[in-house]
């Protein structure tokens, strides 16, 4: 009696594995289908993604060169350094440097 059983589900755990089996063959022809569809509409998005940065990148540094042109300043490092010595400097000074009147 126990040997049937044994053998009896033997049987039916075989017969369900191939069934699974092919079941799973059926299914993942159309998952790879769907799988490359997604890489390459990813691939697509982050090529599109990096062009439009480089072209970002471009516009700013061609809009930064116009600007620094028309904007170059000398700066007298040895009065930007200078610390005041006193409180009555120091207001002066941020007076200056926040141009309030």
């Amino acid at each position: 009696m126990k040997l049937r059983l044994f053998i009896l589900t033997l049987i039916v755990f075989g017969v369900s594995q191939i069934g699974f089996c092919e079941t799973l063959d059926t299914a993942a022809q159309p998952q790879n289908n769907e799988l490359v569809s997604a890489i390459i509409k990813f691939a697509t998005v982050m090529f599109a993604v990096m062009i439009s940065s480089f072209v970002i990148y471009l516009g700013l540094a061609v809009w930064n060169a116009i600007l620094n042109r028309s904007r170059r300043k000398t700066i007298d490092y040895e009065a930007t350094l200078k610390t005041p010595q006193s409180i009555d400097e120091a207001i002066l000074l941020f007076i200056q440097k926040n141009k309030l009147k």
